[in-house]
C-alpha cells in the first residue's frame, strides 16, 4: 500500500512537470438562437403533414468546471458543464416558453502559446431534459411529458485568464438537431406532434482558474 502511495505521488509529480496549467470553475450566461426554422411533423392517425414553423430564442445560464492541461502550444482541458434554457417559440396558441436543462462532458483541444490564453474547439455528449405541458397545442390534447435526449454537441472559443487567476471564457456551441415530440388523444384518434430544432448558444462565462 505504502509503494502504490508513493507511485500515485510520483505519478501526479510527473504531470505537473510536463502540464501546466489548472483547475477553473466558470460561471456563464449565454443567448440561445435557432439557424433555421423548426420542421414540424403532425400525424393524425394514418395521415401526416410536415411544416415549417418559427425559429426558438432563449437565454442560458450555467456553470462549468475542467481542468487546463497545456505542453507546448497544445491545451487539452476535460469539462464538465451544467446549463438551464429559457426559451420561447411561435405555436398554434401564441409565444410559448419553455425551461430546459443540460448536462454536457466534452473536452475542449486548443492552440496557443502562452499558458493563460488559447484558441479551441470542442467536442462531447450532452444530456437535454424538459417537460413538455401541453403548451403547444390551443385545444389542450397533449398529454404531460417529460423528455430526455443525448445528443454529441461541439464548440469553438476562446479563453484568457487575466491578473493570474481572473478567467474569462467565449464560446459559441451548436446542439445538432433534436426532437420535442408531443401525443395526444383528438376525439378517439391519435395525434402526434415532432418539432425538429437546432440550438446554437453563444456564451460569456467569468470564473476563476487557480
Amino acid at each position: 500500500m505504502k509503494k502504490l502511495r508513493v507511485t500515485f505521488i510520483l505519478s501526479c509529480l510527473l504531470m505537473s512537470t510536463v502540464f501546466a496549467g489548472g483547475f477553473y470553475v466558470n460561471p456563464e450566461l449565454g443567448f440561445v438562437n435557432s439557424p433555421t426554422d423548426r420542421t414540424i411533423t403532425t400525424t393524425l392517425g394514418s395521415m401526416s403533414a410536415i411544416a415549417d414553423a418559427s425559429a426558438l430564442s432563449g437565454v442560458s445560464y450555467g456553470i462549468s468546471t475542467g481542468y487546463q492541461f497545456k505542453r507546448k502550444l497544445l491545451h487539452i482541458i476535460p469539462e464538465f458543464t451544467y446549463n438551464g434554457y429559457g426559451i420561447s417559440y411561435l405555436a398554434t396558441n401564441g409565444t410559448v416558453f419553455k425551461k430546459m436543462n443540460a448536462v454536457t462532458t466534452k473536452v475542449k483541444l486548443g492552440l496557443g502559446m502562452w499558458k493563460k490564453r488559447a484558441l479551441y474547439v470542442s467536442g462531447g455528449f450532452s444530456t437535454l431534459s424538459f417537460n413538455y405541458d401541453g403548451d403547444s397545442g390551443s385545444s389542450g390534447i397533449f398529454s404531460s411529458k417529460a423528455v430526455t435526449e443525448s445528443q454529441f454537441v461541439w464548440a469553438v472559443g476562446y479563453r484568457r485568464v487575466y491578473l493570474s487567476t481572473l478567467l474569462v471564457n467565449w464560446e459559441y456551441e451548436v446542439r445538432p438537431q433534436f426532437t420535442i415530440e408531443q401525443t395526444g388523444d383528438l376525439l378517439g384518434t391519435a395525434v402526434s406532434v415532432r418539432d425538429k430544432v437546432t440550438m446554437n448558444t453563444f456564451k460569456l462565462g467569468i470564473g476563476v482558474q487557480l
